[in-house]
């Protein structure tokens, strides 16, 4: 199942009930905005493979769309900008996450600081995971 590659969110009947959309990569100079964008959220590079790796439309803004009557299509020159970072559940004896509340951070926030807490978050799970595995 499809996926977005920076938040996770796949595409299914919840995401399309909540006219979530999903693209791929530009070819082109605009791939580079998109990759730093991924890169600011976290994602390693990887990770982002041209003709497979899809971003959802909850990082673009609402004008970076057009609407048809059947399908709702992304402008040509669009780059996300919205950091929507969802953390998956991790229940376990040892150490239960209750808090799976999805963090949004509006486009007018700056990508440093939230590029230091992805950063963070990453290395959390890391070493939790590390952790649990010893």
């Amino acid at each position: 199942m499809p996926s977005c590659v920076v938040c996770g969110r796949s595409r299914n009947s919840k995401s399309k009930s909540d006219d979530i959309t999903f693209h791929r990569l530009p070819a082109g100079p605009l791939q580079a905005e998109w990759i730093k964008f991924a890169i600011g959220c976290g994602i390693h590079a990887s990770m982002l493979k041209p003709l497979i790796s899809l971003f959802c439309s909850e990082h673009f803004n609402k004008n970076c769309f057009e609407k048809y009557v059947r399908t709702t299509l992304l402008k040509p020159d669009s780059v996300p900008s919205i950091m929507v970072q969802r953390l998956k559940c991790v229940l376990s004896s040892e150490n239960p996450i209750n808090n799976c509340d999805p963090i949004t951070t509006s486009p007018d926030v700056q990508l440093t600081p939230l590029r230091n807490l992805c950063f963070f978050t990453i290395i959390f799970f890391v070493v939790q995971r590390c952790l649990i595995w010893s």
